[in-house]
């Protein structure tokens, strides 16, 4: 090797640390890049589970059926548009009536006394508005507590974009959406102890084992 390429070549010290224990000059910046960045993946982490959204409770799926009711009624605008519906759709309002005529039953002797309150007085309201509108006299068959449960596991399945959306035949992702729904089966599970057939009772368990599978399922992936 000549003098002058034994002038080029240089060895980089990368030892963090001198004999005596002290950290050396030239990486005490690297130093503090480094516990900047661990303290950003600390605080992103936090960040993340604070987002963790409410779990939904009886109260608010009550509530959240009574709006659908006035929504499709055409009374209230749509939370997410903002606008009426131009014309009522009056089958699905009596069908979600139903679905509450069918808590009631469903949920007997499991409710605290603010949810028992609540569900008399949504069920009085929409009741009222649905025969006002006509609602309660278009001939549609009754919701069992069968088909009411299979139809919350297919709308977790559609908003897995495990199967395309019924109406539109797309494929949509809404995870944060289908986990709310999964905690809807979870929050029926608790509420309707001693009031299912053994029927009913082993088709919820089956599909909120099912549904909450393939949840997990899809987030690993994500």
């Amino acid at each position: 090797m000549s003098e002058n390429e034994q002038d080029e070549f240089k060895v980089k010290d990368r030892r963090r640390f001198r004999a005596d224990g002290t950290l050396r000059e030239d990486t005490a910046g690297e130093e503090e890049e480094r516990r900047a960045s661990r303290q950003s993946e600390r605080e992103k982490a936090e960040a993340q589970q604070g987002e963790v959204s409410a779990e939904v409770d009886f109260s608010s799926f009550l509530v959240g059926l009574a709006t659908q009711v006035l929504v499709l009624l055409g009374e209230i605008p749509h939370p997410e548009t903002g606008r009426k519906l131009e014309h009522k759709q009056l089958a699905a309002a009596k069908q979600t009536i139903d679905i509450l005529g069918l808590l009631e039953l469903k949920t007997k002797g499991n409710l605290q006394g603010h949810e028992e309150q609540l569900l008399h007085e949504v069920l009085k309201s929409v009741r009222a508005a649905g025969a006002e509108a006509g609602a309660e006299a278009d001939g549609q068959p009754e919701v069992n507590f069968s088909s009411f449960v299979i139809g919350l596991a297919t709308q977790v399945m559609v908003m897995l974009g495990e199967v395309p959306h019924p109406e539109t035949g797309q494929v949509v992702m809404q995870v944060e959406a289908a986990k709310q729904t999964i905690d809807v089966l979870g929050v029926l599970e608790a509420k309707t102890i001693g009031n299912l057939t053994q029927e009913e009772d082993k088709l919820l368990k089956e599909v909120l084992a099912s549904v909450r599978m393939a949840f997990v399922h899809v987030v690993q992936q994500s």
